[in-house]
């Protein structure tokens, strides 16, 4: 890494830049830093914007170009690596192999280009974090759910009456609405079971067909049924896991997704505007409790490396780099 004809040596890596000695003329310095590479009979060099913050004994230099310069380093990477032999030929900032000062050390430069290719490496895994982290979707509706039958309502109305716990035995009446014409509907069960949750309110009207309660399977695991916009159902089913919140209480829990935890049901949830909901069932893992009269925020993120599994890929990327 060369800033104002001076070359430092690259320590380590940042979650935002290069880490390198600590310099008295690196403190508060904001502007170009110069990498370099050599291959065969091409070199290249070019410039990336840094901002100079002290880090214990040490310098870190983060990364603060806009996104078409990561483009444009990540492109040099794989000219590089041979993967675009034509890539000297597109750049201003390419120069002649033969700019070389006579005194230069070969060895010299050949390190200096080694530095650049770190830095280039770097910079894509860096790219690459913020554009998986700009991957992602969140519930619009959430909650949690036991494996069973849901009692619908067979009627329009509003709720007077609902059973809110204990068993339910086939054709008992577990809920009352009061219809349009001021009469008194009761909604008997089709099936027996435990209610394990409530769909609906004293007050609330409901639609015909809408779920009231839902009767649980003895012994059944509790999960979360999260339901996402049909445009991001796609992201949510391809992130590595979901972070399932509980804001109330504070609890958290992160379950691994599985394409198979989508819902194809006959029945369709909307939003608030009428757009479809695509819904996603994510099975709690054995021996964890989880709030079950608590609000639910579900969010899918695609996976982004932390540094302690990034460093030792990039060290071995760097590695066969260098090779």
């Amino acid at each position: 890494m060369e800033i104002s004809d001076r070359t430092f040596l690259v320590l380590g890596l940042s979650s935002s830049g290069l880490i390198v000695p600590l310099a008295q003329e690196l403190l508060g310095f904001g502007g170009i830093a110069r990498v370099a590479m050599v291959k065969g009979g091409m070199a290249w060099k070019g410039d990336v914007l840094v901002r100079a913050e002290q880090s214990g004994d040490e310098i870190n230099l983060a990364l603060t170009g806009g996104r078409e310069q990561y483009l444009r380093l990540v492109s040099a990477l794989n000219w590089y690596r041979g993967r675009n032999p034509s890539f000297a030929d597109r750049f201003a900032d390419t120069i002649p192999p033969d700019v070389r000062s006579a005194s230069a050390d070969l060895g010299g430069f050949a390190k200096l280009a080694g530095l650049g290719v770190v830095a280039l490496v770097l910079i894509g895994l860096i790219f690459q974090l913020t554009s998986q982290r700009g991957m992602s979707a969140a519930s619009q509706m959430a909650y949690v759910a036991v494996p069973g039958a849901e009692l619908d309502s067979h009627t329009a109305g509003e709720v007077v009456y609902v059973k809110d716990a204990g068993k339910v035995a086939k054709g008992e009446f577990f809920a009352a609405l009061k219809t349009s014409q001021d009469y008194t509907k009761f909604l008997e069960a089709s099936n027996g079971g435990e209610i394990s949750a409530q769909a609906v309110a004293p007050q609330d009207y409901v639609r015909k067909g809408t779920p009231v309660v839902r009767l649980s399977d003895e012994g059944a695991r509790p999960y979360v049924a999260a339901y996402v916009k049909l445009a991001d159902a796609v992201i949510a089913l391809n992130a590595a896991e979901a972070r399932i919140e509980f804001p109330k209480s504070g609890r958290t829990v992160s379950v691994p997704i599985d394409a198979r935890n989508y819902v194809n049901s006959t029945k369709v949830l909307t939003d608030e505007g009428g757009k479809a909901l695509a819904e996603i069932n994510l099975r709690i893992p054995d021996g964890v409790d989880i709030p079950v009269d608590e609000p639910v925020i579900v969010k899918f993120q695609r996976s982004a490396w932390s540094p302690s599994v990034m460093l030792p890929q990039w060290l071995k990327t760097v590695s066969s780099l260098l090779s």
